[in-house]
């Protein structure tokens, strides 16, 4: 029997778990955007993801540079860390199937990539670093998976959101 490709949550009604198969991530796919959803409404919901993660991720990354004396970084604001929490904060909406497909070196070259992220952001990603082993050790010390979830960048994120 072939197996039917899923698009929506009505597809799957009467399906077997071994008779379907989920449709693969387009282009323009938006978190938290359904199926009905006009082109319009897509652009601007993922315009206002982008700018929420930025403006975040602009706030831990000025947090780190301290005007006067010695800079004093917190464990957290190293390089290596805020490398691995900026890919942990790119894919943590992105469906399992794609966390988990591609290695640190796909991933890198991803984000390499994307022209719509800030200039703090694009400084955690120069060319000519090894990026592959400084995301590793940042993935070790925020506890992050295979799966790219972890529970530490969970709390931070939620703590950096209530400021």
């Amino acid at each position: 029997m072939t197996k039917k490709t899923v698009t929506g949550l009505l597809d799957m009604i009467g399906l077997q778990p071994n008779d379907r198969e989920l449709e693969t991530i387009s282009e323009q796919y938006v978190p938290g955007m359904g199926l009905g959803a006009t082109d319009q409404a897509k652009r601007w919901a993922a315009d206002g993801y982008r700018l929420e993660i930025n403006r975040q991720l602009e706030n831990v990354i000025g947090a780190s540079m301290k005007k006067k004396g010695r800079p004093r970084k917190n464990e957290m604001l190293k390089t290596s860390h805020l490398r691995a929490f900026h890919m942990w904060l790119e894919l943590r909406e992105m469906p399992t199937a794609f966390r988990v497909a591609h290695t640190n070196r796909e991933l890198i070259a991803w984000i390499k990539a994307r022209d719509d992220m800030p200039p703090g952001a694009s400084k955690l990603w120069p060319a000519s670093q090894n990026l592959e082993r400084s995301l590793s050790e940042g993935r070790t010390f925020w506890g992050i998976g295979d799966d790219w979830l972890s529970q530490k960048c969970e709390d931070y994120w939620r703590q950096l959101s209530e400021k």
